[in-house]
């Protein structure tokens, strides 16, 4: 079940990483999006809209959740640098999902 849990293993955090390695991180960004572009291109309807697992969620789904979450990330960092008391706004993933 792990396999399709995580078909990419389970998240391990860095830490202390160098200005070199963030660096790096930072320019996989755009790289992601030209993969996912190449991947998404000519699919049709029903794959994207396929559980990628049992009881998982669709491409479609996935893929609108990495835009979510950055996005979500991006202006709670905006907030964080320029508000005096900040507050960092949850939602429920599970159901805008």
């Amino acid at each position: 079940m792990d396999q399709i849990k995580y078909p990419i293993g389970q998240f391990q955090p860095k830490n202390n990483l160098s200005n070199d390695e963030i660096i790096n991180l930072i320019k996989q960004i755009p790289e992601l999006i030209k993969r996912l572009n190449t991947l998404l291109i000519g699919l049709e309807q029903y794959p994207l809209e396929t559980p990628y697992r049992p009881n998982g969620w669709t491409v479609s789904q996935v893929i609108h959740h990495l835009a979510d979450n950055d996005m979500n990330a991006y202006l709670r960092f905006k907030r964080g640098l320029t508000e005096n008391n900040p507050l960092a706004n949850t939602y429920r993933e599970d159901l805008w999902g």
